[in-house]
């Protein structure tokens, strides 16, 4: 039902980030800009590794600068999960106590597929991505 999809990182700075990535094997497929989340996105690959999107936050207003802290320009923020009903799987998650933390929207990312986040304390966020 779940498939793991990507790790997503909210960055400070978009040209570091992808420098480091670049030097474990990624590289760049894409730049987008997610006017909904005021955020813009890179998304890198490597073949023999796992998704990473960069986030990079649009303004000081915008609520992922929380997870930069004041010591770390860079840091872990979410796993996410490609499902094939998301309907289901968003009453799947509400059933077993998850917490959705927006209304589904369309990801810029990856192919404008319906998208949602979930919040549980000991999970911490995950992405649902829909077919």
């Amino acid at each position: 039902m779940f498939n793991f999809h990507h790790v997503g990182y909210v960055v400070e700075n978009l040209q570091d980030s992808i420098k480091r990535f670049e030097i474990l094997g990624y590289t760049s497929s894409g730049t987008y800009i997610d006017n909904i989340q005021n955020v813009k996105i890179v998304i890198l690959d490597n073949h023999e590794s796992p998704i990473i999107e960069l986030i990079l936050p649009i303004g000081e207003g915008n609520p992922l600068n929380r997870f930069l802290g004041e010591n770390s320009s860079t840091s872990p923020y979410h796993i996410a999960y490609s499902v094939e009903d998301i309907k289901e799987s968003i009453d799947f998650l509400r059933t077993n106590g998850f917490i959705a933390t927006m209304k589904v929207a369309p990801s810029v990312a990856f192919d404008n597929k319906p998208f949602i986040f979930f919040y549980s304390q000991s999970t911490g966020l995950i992405e649902l991505i829909g077919s």
